[in-house]
């Protein structure tokens, strides 16, 4: 059973739920990230999450869970996702992609 802190968690920013699973994300993604030599973080957010990521503070979160990482949110509004919360992660070197993962938040 999980306990009621798991259950009941409160993000950053006007909204938990813009900000709690964009934040585990961006944890999860630097986890992946972590041997991998990079330069640059790009996060794109998609669909709903686009909508409402600065007012949210969805962008602030992520931010803040990449911590020292240079890193730059873009808001994508017009290319369909698969699903209304998709969050994406490209890792760059030299300007070149070396890690790409995407995240569905439910």
């Amino acid at each position: 059973m999980k306990s009621l802190k798991k259950l009941f968690r409160f993000g950053v920013g006007p909204s938990s739920s813009h900000t709690i699973a964009p934040s585990l994300a961006s944890v999860s993604f630097l986890r992946q990230l972590k041997d991998i030599p990079h330069d640059e973080i790009k996060i794109t957010l998609y669909g709903s999450l686009a909508l409402t990521g600065i007012g949210h503070g969805t962008a602030d979160a992520i931010k803040k869970a990449l911590k020292d990482e240079k890193a730059e949110v873009v808001l994508d509004f017009k290319t369909p996702a698969p699903h209304p919360l998709t969050i994406g992660f490209t890792a760059y070197l030299n300007g070149k992609p070396v890690l790409e993962r995407s995240y569905y938040s439910l």
